[in-house]
């Protein structure tokens, strides 16, 4: 019995000295209840009341655009997507899951949904992909307001949130530069008080 208390002991501290080495991951991975991810590397620029100002490194994003509603156009931007990477391209190659899945209004009343690529890759090295309408996109080195927040999500309050940025963007002096961004980390069988979701906004400088 001591014998095997000691071994039960033993594997719990393992265990805790994994989950420690795991969590002492570079900023710009993150551990989902889906397994551990890379998310987009930015550094805080300054923090303007409840928002922060972030300035994102260039990427590489998969990105589809998609008619219905947001929860909708999520769904199918998401399978669409999903297709690419686990093998719906030209090499049938398989590329790791990033996140946040995100999505953005489009200017013709559709949406935008994007993967990050994982930063191993660049433009040219990425397979090509067999559904034409997922494209893969270069993004520019940007600064974003962000918000983030827990829980579930609704159209509605996505709406109210990102108004509410905007108006705070101005207050502080800048402009929005672009539509709103929803990004959303983590798989959707986690418990809602876990999930970590965020509101994008481009912004630009006031001279």
């Amino acid at each position: 019995m001591k014998k095997r208390a000691w071994l039960i002991a033993g594997g719990a501290v393992a265990f805790l000295g994994s989950a420690a080495a795991a969590y002492a991951a570079p900023d710009n991975v993150r551990w989902t209840l889906g397994g551990r991810v890379e998310t987009p590397k930015y550094r805080v620029v300054s923090t303007k009341g409840a928002f922060e100002v972030r300035l994102y490194d260039p990427m590489v994003v998969a990105e589809t655009e998609v008619d219905g509603t947001m929860a909708q156009s999520g769904n199918a931007g998401f399978r669409r997507l999903g297709g690419y990477i686990f093998g719906g391209n030209a090499q049938q190659q398989s590329i790791a899951m990033t996140a946040p899945v995100a999505m953005q209004p489009t200017q013709d009343g559709r949406w935008r949904v994007t993967f990050m690529m994982p930063s191993q890759h660049d433009l040219a090295d990425l397979p090509v992909p067999k559904d034409a309408t997922v494209r893969l996109t270069p993004v520019a080195q940007s600064h974003m307001a962000a918000i983030t927040f827990r829980g579930t999500w609704s159209p509605e309050e996505f709406t109210a949130k990102a108004k509410a940025l905007e108006s705070q963007i101005r207050a502080a002096g800048m402009e929005p530069a672009g539509a709103p961004i929803f990004a959303r980390y983590d798989p959707p069988w986690t418990p809602p008080f876990l999930r970590r979701n965020e509101i994008l906004v481009p912004v630009r400088f006031s001279n």
